[in-house]
């Protein structure tokens, strides 16, 4: 049996009572009685002093209000924005990539390449230290090991004929995607989320999460093209390799690879609602209001209401023809990114 508790204060006209459910208090004269319950629900007790007759009613408000409750719940639920990844890699195809002898050979050297860096920094540091000065040698030691074996064993060679004017090619075609860098701003756009209520997202159907990236030339310690930089991608989660064949992307220790031939460029315009600082080189081409009504007229319930800016973007999707992963970036200079879509199609129709 469970324990209960109840207390009540007051005198004859007015209580307070004080239970485990709750406050709730009572009041009236002989005959007749408001009850109001901890539990919402209002009770009046009508009786005759003396005989013991009485009759008793109980409102059904706290049944109303749960009723209410709920459907002020199942409102709030329907406005949910439901946000969905843009930058997604579908499982399979780090597990079954083309070129799996060169993508396992890949991971196996960019892994021991950084184990051995991560032991020959943590050794130095440690020997700066006199406690673990010895441990500092051993992991010294060991990173250096490390380090022989994989460039004696695992760096990767990639050699390319000089007949077909690979290299060439090759540095045309960077040169093409590094021309994007010429937008003041590229992002990466992350995730996407349908606006329920568009009143308060400036109008906008959808809402999208981003980062700033860039593309650049690196030299890859673990891969070797006769000297040639790569392209590279720095993403939020992953890094993309551009490469002469194929492109090679790495996330958490996975490596997939795709051939150009499956690869997909979707290039289209956007009229976008910029709530950040706008780049110098974009193309604003409307206002709107950060709270705004169905006429495009400021709704003036809001006093930090402020105006913004309707800039015209180019996006660019890359993804392969299954579907299994998908890249979206956006310019802010839309010249630039009707330049590089003429370029890209131009090549890529050769």
């Amino acid at each position: 049996m469970g324990l209960r508790f109840s207390k009540s204060f007051g005198g004859k006209n007015f209580k307070i009572n004080i239970s485990k459910s709750g406050i709730g208090y009572s009041y009236g004269v002989p005959g007749y009685r408001k009850t109001r319950l901890a539990s919402g629900r209002t009770r009046t007790t009508a009786s005759i002093p003396g005989t013991g007759f009485s009759y008793v009613t109980e409102s059904s408000e706290a049944k109303r209000k749960n009723i209410s409750n709920n459907e002020n719940k199942k409102i709030i639920e329907e406005n949910i924005d439901i946000s969905k990844d843009i930058d997604n890699v579908e499982e399979y195809l780090y597990e079954e990539s083309s070129h799996e002898e060169f993508i396992q050979a890949l991971k196996k050297a960019k892994k021991m390449h950084g184990l051995s860096v991560g032991f020959i920094w943590f050794g130095i540091i440690l020997l700066f230290t006199v406690v673990y000065a010895f441990g500092g040698m051993l992991f010294l030691t060991s990173g250096i090991i490390m380090y022989i074996y994989y460039r004696m064993k695992l760096q990767i060679n990639v050699e390319y004929s000089i007949e077909d004017n690979s290299m060439s090619e090759y540095k045309e075609f960077k040169e093409l995607w590094l021309k994007i860098n010429n937008s003041k701003k590229i992002w990466e756009i992350v995730s996407e989320k349908n606006n329920s209520n568009l009143k308060v997202h400036s109008g906008a159907s959808s809402s999208v999460e981003r980062v700033v990236t860039r593309f650049e030339e690196t030299k890859l310690p673990y891969l070797n093209i006769g000297g040639e930089k790569i392209l590279k991608l720095k993403l939020r989660k992953k890094e993309i390799l551009f490469l002469k064949d194929k492109i090679v992307i790495f996330e958490k220790g996975k490596v997939a690879g795709v051939d150009y031939k499956n690869i997909k460029l979707e290039f289209s315009s956007q009229r976008f609602v910029e709530s950040e600082t706008v780049a110098k080189d974009a193309n604003v081409i409307d206002y709107t209001w950060q709270y705004v009504n169905k006429n495009g007229q400021p709704d003036k319930r809001y006093s930090d209401n402020r105006q913004l800016p309707i800039c015209l973007y180019g996006k660019i999707n890359i993804s392969d023809m299954s579907g299994a992963f998908n890249i979206e970036l956006q310019m802010s200079n839309y010249e630039i990114y009707k330049e590089i879509g003429e370029l890209i199609k131009e090549s890529t129709s050769k």
